[in-house]
């Protein structure tokens, strides 16, 4: 028996199993094995952290994201959003299973994993992120989420 692990870290390097697969090995181990999709079995709970950056110019109206699971950020996203419409935008950041398909990366739109909505109109600590970046234009904030 084989056992494959994918292990993810948080922000102090503490290590978490984020899914395993028990693999029944060929009694001839002299040849390769290749498996086409590993039987991975997901923890029943757990949680992960995402860390997001909302930066705000009002006179260029460009609001800028930086999500990232550990403190370096490495995509940025760019929205023209006027300043009259904050308060009646949402914006969604969301964390999506992917599948490698013919040497491609492809969200799979079924496997939501996790969300945090930004909002003048939600609630919880996406409220609190976005009033901040309201009240503080010009100035990037990134949250713990």
């Amino acid at each position: 028996m084989l056992l494959l692990r994918c292990l993810d870290f948080d922000r102090f390097s503490r290590e978490r199993i984020v899914g395993e697969a028990l693999l029944q090995l060929p009694a001839d181990i002299g040849r390769p094995v290749q498996y086409d999709r590993l039987p991975l079995r997901l923890p029943q709970t757990g949680s992960c952290e995402l860390l997001v950056a909302l930066h705000y110019v009002p006179s260029a109206e460009r609001l800028s994201v930086m999500p990232s699971q550990r403190p370096v950020y490495n995509e940025s996203v760019g929205i023209d959003l006027p300043e009259r419409r904050l308060d009646r935008v949402s914006l969604i950041v969301s964390v999506m299973s992917c599948r490698l398909n013919q040497r491609r990366v492809q969200p799979d739109l079924d496997a939501c994993l996790g969300y945090v909505v930004f909002s003048s109109n939600c609630y919880g600590s996406g409220r609190a992120h976005w009033d901040q970046m309201v009240h503080r234009p010009r100035a990037a904030l990134a949250y713990w989420h």
